[in-house]
């Protein structure tokens, strides 16, 4: 049974079924004999893609050293969605420029994480995330910014621009994102608990874990 450890903010716990306010590790791993893994999942508090490395990623390392993680274990860091959700659309607004290219610059600071862990024996695999909810109005919780199809096309770019950096550089690339979205950029009806984080249900899970274990396999 192949070991895979979820490391990031509070999307991290959709993997266990653990409750996205947890701190740290899940306190039980996931089985799935299915897809023959023994997932194990961590937040460590919020977290955003753009400052991960300079910000997030020592904690990260000193994590994974606590829980005994080996270099060849398969380590899976969702992270992105705030960005897409935030920080990327205000940013191109803020600074006037082209969100494709705010999107790049972003993508290109997370990337050099995997690529780091990478180099340090880890078999990361890049996750291309979900979409942002519907919701609207103000919500002090889960702050977005702009209108939902906006949102979703970058996370769209979002993961796109993953998955090519990925291929090119012999790193896993999963992604549920294209299951969960509909034509006109909306998320599906029910897969959201709340106004991010994905709704702990067995079949987006598994849908999930179908997509990363065709990778690892």
């Amino acid at each position: 049974m192949k070991n895979l450890y979820v490391v990031g903010n509070s999307h991290a716990h959709f993997f266990t079924f653990t409750h996205p306010g947890h701190f740290g590790w899940s306190p039980k791993f996931f089985i799935s004999k299915e897809h023959d893994l023994k997932i194990q999942s961590c937040s460590i508090g919020p977290t955003t893609a753009y400052k991960f490395g300079i910000k997030h990623l020592p904690l990260l390392l000193t994590m994974l050293e606590l829980n005994n993680v080996k270099h060849n274990d398969c380590l899976l860091i969702p992270v992105g969605e705030v960005d897409c959700r935030l920080h990327l659309p205000r940013q191109a607004h803020l600074q006037d420029k082209k969100i494709e290219v705010i999107v790049d610059n972003c993508l290109n600071r997370f990337f050099n994480v995997l690529m780091a862990l990478k180099n340090l024996g880890y078999k990361p695999i890049a996750w291309g995330g979900h979409p942002s909810s519907d919701s609207t109005g103000d919500d002090r919780t889960y702050p977005r910014y702009a209108d939902t199809q906006y949102r979703n096309y970058i996370s769209q770019l979002w993961a796109d621009g993953l998955k090519t950096r990925a291929l090119n550089n012999n790193i896993y690339y999963a992604s549920i994102f294209n299951e969960l979205i509909t034509q006109d950029l909306t998320p599906k009806p029910g897969i959201f608990q709340d106004g991010c984080h994905l709704s702990y249900s067995n079949s987006i899970l598994h849908t999930a874990l179908d997509a990363i274990n065709d990778q690892i396999s």
